[in-house]
């Protein structure tokens, strides 16, 4: 007060006092705290997406890099634990020990508001592991989930402001053009669909898994979440599919039911308890009344499950 110095109106803070923790808090322990905050709220996929952009950011907010061990073990021990709310206390000894030499090496969080330091995070999210570039479209979903840590952070007053939002190159636009050169014609695909079904002994089941996705433009995550009570299916003409759950395959290391798909209660990009109703072609009626028949399911049934155990259907 004496020096007239301004107070932060959240904290009730003076700012030298704000500047002092934000010289003291490492970027590796913002980012613990920016997990912690989205987990509980975020999808096992968006978990997963969470710890890669932190995994990256971890790695290039590094004053040295280390000797010990390698690059991998490094991503491993932060994927795996670091950043990853339901394992992070039960690491292994040696875990353990690559981290502490994260949070004994990490840049504080303020180096950020370094034009060359920020420039080399953004240049880090813009290229995948083997050195190349990437997708235009990963590159805006990275800097989608760094742009909001960053704004977190800002919130936390570990920032003055978002440096992302200064950026001249922050808005990556991927190419949403579709080249129908590149697209299989109808007469490949059921070509395609046909190969697949003469395969032993899952080839029934992935030809008319494959089916949904090309006659009804299903994701994978929802067709393998279709139970036959779903589907409206019609002796002959269009029939219809109701899709309300997608169960992504992500890794029980993700899920809060600890198993390798996660079930969403809230699907994405609509409200809760939302149904979406797709057309089914007439060729995709007939392969479904068949496939149906030949399994001898019920309303209740799930549509797609695996050959031996009957769980579902496996990614690869």
């Amino acid at each position: 007060m004496n020096r007239g110095e301004p107070f932060d109106t959240t904290s009730g803070l003076p700012v030298s006092m704000l500047k002092t923790a934000t010289a003291e808090t490492s970027w590796y322990e913002f980012a613990l705290s920016y997990v912690d905050h989205k987990w509980a709220r975020a999808s096992a996929v968006y978990r997963r997406d969470i710890a890669r952009v932190m995994v990256t950011v971890t790695a290039a907010m590094l004053r040295m890099q280390p000797s010990g061990f390698t690059a991998v073990w490094l991503r491993k021990a932060l994927r795996d634990w670091a950043f990853n709310k339901e394992h992070c206390d039960n690491a292994p000894p040696e875990i353990a020990g690559i981290l502490a030499w994260v949070k004994r090496n990490s840049l504080a969080i303020g180096a950020l508001e370094d034009s060359e330091s920020f420039g080399k995070v953004l240049a880090a999210l813009a290229v995948n592991l083997d050195g190349k570039t990437a997708a235009g479209s990963t590159i805006r979903r990275n800097r989608n989930i760094l742009h909001n840590a960053l704004g977190y952070a800002e919130q936390r007053h570990l920032l003055a402001e978002n440096p992302l939002t200064l950026a001249d190159d922050e808005r990556v636009r991927a190419v949403r053009a579709i080249d129908k050169r590149r697209l299989v014609n109808p007469s490949q695909a059921r070509a395609l669909l046909a190969a697949v079904g003469d395969r032993k002994p899952s080839g029934p089941r992935v030809y008319a898994f494959l089916a949904v996705m090309y006659y009804a433009a299903l994701r994978p995550e929802e067709v393998v979440s279709l139970y036959v009570r779903d589907l409206t299916l019609p002796a002959t003409g269009w029939g219809e599919i109701a899709v309300s759950e997608p169960r992504p395959e992500v890794g029980k290391r993700w899920t809060d039911s600890g198993e390798v798909r996660d079930k969403r209660s809230q699907p994405k990009g609509r409200q809760k308890g939302e149904v979406r109703y797709v057309p089914c072609h007439p060729e995709l009626v007939a392969i479904l009344l068949d496939y149906i028949a030949a399994h001898c399911l019920e309303d209740g049934d799930r549509l797609f499950t695996g050959v031996r155990r009957g769980d579902d259907l496996a990614a690869t």
